[in-house]
């Protein structure tokens, strides 16, 4: 296969981007980044520290950082914070130097997802279940739009990783060979 920009997974927490990611990337023989392993590495802290001690902006700015580091490397598949996309500066070089797939998984998969593991997730540690169901909700309505203005949209409806796999694969092979 001929090279290509970089690809960038964006969509919602919980929606598989690092899962599907890692999947594509093997697939595709190309190095895997995850931002938040990035900004983790960077800073030793995990994100739910960073959140803590430094609060999102700096999260942000740092996740801004590993985007413009990695916006020369082709043939590379990049995992993307949840909210990276929707981050002006963030999306405007995404849009300038990668090719976004969003990975559309519908509210109920989301929440499901989520529940199981939301003391990882600074903005969901400690919300009960119907609050929960509702800031799940809120952030989807809150970033459909711009998530709305990636390359690709992938819709998937499966809960499986690897049949979703299959089909964000598909998708980005198909929108690659067309250039």
């Amino acid at each position: 296969m001929k090279s290509t920009q970089p690809i960038v997974l964006i969509g919602m927490m919980g929606s598989g981007k690092t899962s599907i990611g890692k999947l594509v990337a093997q697939e595709l023989n190309f190095p895997f980044i995850d931002t938040d392993f990035e900004i983790e590495k960077n800073l030793n802290l995990s994100i739910k520290e960073i959140f803590e001690k430094y609060g999102e902006t700096l999260f942000r700015k740092k996740e801004f950082d590993v985007f413009k580091l990695f916006s020369n490397r082709n043939n590379i598949v990049i995992s993307s914070g949840g909210g990276s996309f929707c981050h002006p500066n963030t999306h405007e070089l995404i849009k300038k130097y990668f090719l976004s797939v969003w990975l559309d998984v519908n509210g109920d998969i989301l929440f499901n997802r989520l529940k199981r593991n939301q003391k990882k997730r600074p903005l969901l540690n400690g919300l009960k279940e119907n609050e929960l169901r509702n800031k799940v909700k809120n952030l989807i309505s809150e970033r459909k739009d711009c998530y709305n203005k990636a390359d690709i949209r992938v819709k998937l409806s499966e809960q499986k990783i690897k049949e979703s796999f299959y089909v964000t694969y598909s998708k980005i092979i198909s929108y690659i060979s067309k250039y």
